[in-house]
């Protein structure tokens, strides 16, 4: 019961918000921006604090795993392919 009730005061909490603040320079600004006006970076929507959630950036996660791909395949190709 009480896990319900402090979900709840926190969604009243980010729907009292009427302006959010960057997560990387701290800069306020409306709620519907998607884009920093100060920093350029992209932000979310707001948290309970008021501050801009970070966006996942999916493609550094790709090239990330793409990258271990090829390291995996280098030292298979290198050093334990049988001939």
């Amino acid at each position: 019961m009480a896990k319900k009730k402090q979900k709840r005061d926190k969604s009243d909490l980010i729907k009292s918000h009427n302006t959010k603040r960057c997560w990387s320079c701290n800069t306020h600004m409306n709620l519907d921006v998607k884009r920093c006006i100060s920093c350029n970076v992209r932000v979310g929507d707001v948290n309970e604090h008021g501050i801009a959630k970070r966006p996942v950036q999916w493609l550094n996660y790709l090239l990330t795993i793409a990258a271990i791909g090829g390291l995996v395949y280098f030292v298979w190709y290198s050093f334990l392919r049988v001939e």
